[in-house]
């Protein structure tokens, strides 16, 4: 384990990922996806501190996303 926050961006347009990455790596741990019900699965196996999720995406909606990971 790193000792650093873990942190869960969940978006369908991989270039906001990719920002996301640029800006976040060297201070987190960041686990990054575009798909819904693959940001349920990282977040039950592993332990997320922060989830920042898009609200409009195909399949999920950031809601969603958010409902299932409670």
């Amino acid at each position: 384990m790193s000792g650093k926050a873990r942190i869960l961006f969940v978006d369908d347009e991989k270039r906001v990922l990719n920002s996301m990455r640029g800006l976040f790596r060297r201070d987190y741990e960041l686990f990054l996806t575009t798909e819904g019900a693959e940001a349920v699965r990282i977040a039950c196996e592993n332990d997320i501190d922060v989830i920042v999720a898009d609200q409009r995406m195909p399949g999920m909606t950031g809601i969603e996303v958010l409902g299932a990971v409670k």
